[in-house]
């Protein structure tokens, strides 16, 4: 594994990307002053990315972040260095069952197309001819026409398969949505206790902030932080309830710990 800088104290913050540290949209991008702060607080604390994001998208964000440690993408499914892009948790998809997805997909009358940012464990060319505009082997991230049928359908689907599960949707663009499917047992939280062992670090020792359903996995964090502008499963969980990215909550919290563990 690569070297990756230890900062002053043996602490992690996590935190969500869309909605929490960067506007939602995908031609989104760290603030000069949250960069600063990030970049600051780092050198007290880790500073660790968890996105829902895949692996592409997520790193036109993460590659501007000044400083090199581990990120995760993919709803926790990948985790990775964000300067050397090295890969330290890669998980599997199930042939089976992605191959069934897909077979489901295709029975619909709704337009959807398929983008590989996770490792599915076997030959790409198993998949020619199954689906169109297969944008490279790894991973599994269906977008689907944004109607309320689509999504009924999704979670009906996240019952069927017992390897599987349906995380949420993202609407990126009118009309589009991405609908993310991934191994049962990997979530955010996952990620969180995965990087906890790399690092050697209690999970006594962390903290965590989202503003969606997917961060709610992220209470296995000692401490879990909600925006105000988060979802009312998410707030009802969090152990502390801060501002909305849009007024300034998330760089005000890093100031508070800046503040913290300046001490």
């Amino acid at each position: 594994m690569s070297d990756v800088a230890k900062p002053k104290n043996d602490f992690i913050f996590f935190f969500d990307l869309d909605g929490t540290a960067v506007e939602s949209s995908p031609t989104s991008k760290f603030s000069d002053a949250t960069l600063q702060l990030l970049n600051e607080l780092n050198e007290l604390i880790y500073c660790v990315p968890i996105t829902t994001r895949q692996y592409i998208p997520a790193m036109r964000v993460l590659e501007t972040l000044p400083y090199g440690g581990y990120a995760s993408c993919a709803s926790g499914g990948h985790i990775f260095n964000n300067k050397t892009e090295e890969t330290f948790v890669f998980e599997k998809l199930d042939k089976v069952e992605v191959l069934q997805l897909i077979a489901d997909l295709q029975a619909q009358d709704f337009t959807f197309f398929v983008t590989f940012d996770m490792e599915v464990g076997w030959e790409s060319k198993e998949l020619d001819g199954l689906v169109d505009n297969i944008d490279s082997k790894i991973g599994a991230s269906f977008s689907v026409k944004a109607v309320d049928k689509s999504i009924k359908f999704f979670k009906d689907l996240d019952s069927k398969y017992k390897k599987l599960t349906f995380v949420e949707s993202h609407s990126w663009d009118e009309g589009l949505a991405d609908f993310h499917f991934l191994p049962k047992h990997v979530s955010k939280g996952f990620a969180i206790g995965q990087i906890c062992e790399i690092l050697n670090i209690d999970i006594a020792d962390t903290i965590a902030i989202g503003d969606g359903l997917n961060d709610m996995s992220m209470r296995n964090a000692n401490h879990l932080v909600a925006m105000r502008s988060a979802v009312p499963e998410l707030k009802k969980i969090a152990d502390e309830v801060i501002g909305n990215f849009e007024t300034g909550g998330f760089n005000e919290y890093l100031k508070s710990l800046i503040a913290r563990f300046s001490q």
